[in-house]
């Protein structure tokens, strides 16, 4: 099914107010699992996203990704 422009802008929205959107990795990204390997209050990615905003997984899990990348390079990182 194509969707017009307009469409898509307010189907984001819609799935998330719906709460439509799921984890799609089985739970692999659970924070029991993701505590283990980083920071759950994300102290690197804070200053860029409003974390207790997020709905969507997927979303979180590509933040995830960026904080251990951040983590891993440490002080190589350019602050703001």
């Amino acid at each position: 099914m194509v969707r017009p422009p307009w469409m898509r802008r307010l189907s984001h929205p819609l799935k998330n107010r719906l709460n439509l959107t799921t984890d799609d990795h089985g739970g692999l990204l659970s924070p029991e699992f993701l505590g283990r390997v980083i920071d759950l209050s994300y102290p690197a990615m804070r200053r860029y996203f409003r974390m207790d905003r997020l709905r969507d997984p997927g979303m979180r899990r590509r933040i995830a990704n960026l904080e251990y990348l951040a983590t891993w390079l440490g002080a190589k990182l350019a602050t703001p």
